[in-house]
């Protein structure tokens, strides 16, 4: 530590380092998390809109 009680330059850019990886483990997280949401939602509106055409088709005789 120097006088003003600041850790010297290697740590500081060890820390930096520390939460330049930390951001981005979190982001990646993030957006796998929202990734599988994305994907999640639109599987379901795709049964969805199966499930309505199949059964507007039965109703109009149509299948």
């Amino acid at each position: 530590m120097n006088c003003l009680g600041n850790p010297p330059n290697s740590t500081r850019k060890e820390h930096r380092m520390l939460d330049i990886l930390f951001l981005s483990r979190s982001s990646l997280l993030y957006a796998a998390l929202l990734l599988s949401a994305i994907t999640i939602l639109s599987l379901a509106l795709l049964c969805f809109a199966y499930e309505a055409t199949q059964k507007f088709r039965r109703r109009r005789g149509l299948f």
